[in-house]
This record gives structure tokens, C-alpha cells and sequence, in this order.
């Protein structure tokens, strides 16, 4: 077989890490996905924010990366993310009505 038809699979990243949310957090019944992240800044942040508005998470990290990370409350959908502009952490809510 020629060499350049062999495609080399990438060594996963040593720093990234399984996460799970805490259990007090977590409505009855919450789905908990692993996340992968290469810190836990980005999940502390996801839980305070959601702690902020009385939120427990019934669908953990159904949106995950390294730099974003997703899930919906009891309270709505939030999404934590670090800004490309300014490296800061942000979230946004999708309010339920």
C-alpha cells in the first residue's frame, strides 16, 4: 500500500480531562454526558452561572468543545463560552417562558 494512502490517527490531547457535573446540581432524572475540557474553569464557570439563577441541569453538556461547553435547565438552555476576542468566559441563556 502506498504511503500516502495511510492516514495517521492523532494521539489524543494528554491534557484533556472527563468531567461530570456535580450531583447536587442535577435535576431528578438529568442526562449527564461525560465532557471532555482541557481545564475546569470553563465547567465552574458553567455550574456558578447556572447556581446564579436557581438552575439545576437536566441535560448536561449536550453541546461540548474545548472552548464552549452547553446544557439545558431547569430554567433554560445556557451556554458558556470563552470569547475568541477577548479570552474571557461568557454564557447566554435561552430562557424557558
Amino acid at each position: 500500500m502506498p504511503e500516502d494512502s495511510v492516514v495517521q490517527f492523532c494521539q489524543p490531547d494528554p491534557d484533556l480531562r472527563t468531567v461530570w457535573p456535580s450531583d447536587f446540581m442535577q435535576a431528578e432524572g438529568c442526562r449527564a454526558y461525560q465532557i471532555l475540557t482541557k481545564g475546569n474553569a470553563l465547567i465552574d464557570a458553567h455550574e456558578r452561572e447556572a447556581l446564579k439563577r436557581g438552575a439545576k441541569f437536566t441535560l448536561f453538556g449536550n453541546i461540548s468543545a474545548s472552548n464552549m461547553l452547553g446544557s439545558k435547565t431547569t430554567v433554560g438552555d445556557l451556554l458558556t463560552l470563552v470569547s475568541h476576542d477577548s479570552g474571557q468566559i461568557e454564557h447566554s441563556w435561552d430562557l424557558n417562558h
